[in-house]
């Protein structure tokens, strides 16, 4: 049985379960600053009593839990090591810190995972393809070229 080629392509995740970008997340669409800052008071104990409850438990938070299973070489059932993992992330990104894909990425490379990074330059969250298609795709191709070739090896 052949494995099918799998490239996983990660375009500005994983976060990192903070605080600041998770309400940057959910008020970034927001115009009126009243409304932002008053819509801060559900989602700042909403967030309190997942990650309160998660430490009472003594469980991981969901991001944690995520980012944790993101990482695991069978992240799908037919995915291993050798699955070509790339990372595309911006240096601006207010949502998703450029800092938590890094610390991500470190971690995968840790656990022998094939992993690629790509950084742009001052684009938004999930906007690189907006900001630089060719480039974008490109990264996207040669992810997939990585895929048909470990899918060759592994038959």
């Amino acid at each position: 049985m052949t494995i099918p080629a799998t490239a996983l392509v990660f375009d500005s995740l994983p976060g990192d379960g903070t605080l600041g970008p998770g309400l940057q997340a959910h008020t970034a669409a927001m115009r009126s600053r009243v409304l932002k800052y008053l819509s801060y008071i559900p989602l700042i104990l909403l967030w309190s009593a997942i990650m309160g409850s998660s430490w009472l438990l003594g469980k991981h938070n969901p991001i944690t839990r995520i980012r944790l299973g993101l990482n695991r070489a069978d992240l799908l059932p037919w995915t291993n090591e050798k699955t070509p993992r790339v990372y595309i992330y911006s240096d601006t990104d207010k949502i998703i810190l450029p800092k938590s894909v890094e610390e991500h990425v470190a971690e995968g490379r840790a656990k022998g995972l094939s992993v690629t990074t790509e950084q742009f330059k001052g684009t938004g969250h999930v906007n690189h393809m907006k900001q630089d298609p060719t480039r974008y795709w490109d990264i996207v191709s040669r992810a997939w070229t990585e895929a048909l070739k470990v899918q060759t090896y592994l038959k």
